[in-house]
Parts: structure tokens; sequence; C-alpha cells
């Protein structure tokens, strides 16, 4: 089931550098990023649904991948 509204649009691009080398070619017009850690894991997927303007939604192998980053992401602006 994907999750709705997880990740904030702004941090995006944040979100692609803290994947690195791991991100791959979108597929489809609702796909936004896409990314898989291991060969035998599940497919990754960041989607845009146009129902919301101010986040993205992700399929839920990505959820647990998501929420590590933004916990990444509220330490660093925590520590500025």
């Amino acid at each position: 089931m994907a999750n709705r509204c997880l990740l904030h649009r702004s941090k995006l691009n944040s979100l692609k550098l803290w994947l690195g080398k791991e991100v791959l070619p979108t597929k489809g017009q609702w796909e936004v990023l896409r990314w898989k850690n291991k060969s035998n894991q599940p497919m990754k997927i960041i989607f845009d649904n146009n129902n919301s303007s101010e986040h993205l939604s992700c399929n839920s192998a990505a959820v647990n991948d998501v929420l590590s980053f933004i916990k990444y992401d509220h330490s660093i602006s925590r520590n500025l």
C-alpha cells in the first residue's frame, strides 16, 4: 500500500543526494524517483499524485528508506 504525503516536495533533491548511486531512471508519468538497494529487494518508488500540493507519495517498499532520510535530515537541521 502506498503511503500518501510522506515526503515534502522540497526534500526530493536532498533525498536523491542521500541515496547516491542507487537512483534509477523513472518509468511512467507519475514516478519522480526510483531506486533499489539490493537486487533481491522490491523497487522503491516516489510518486507525484497531483492530489497534494506539498507532499509526494511512496510505495510501501520505500517507506523505511524515506523515514530514515527524514530522521537524518531532521538531525542535520538541528545541528545547524
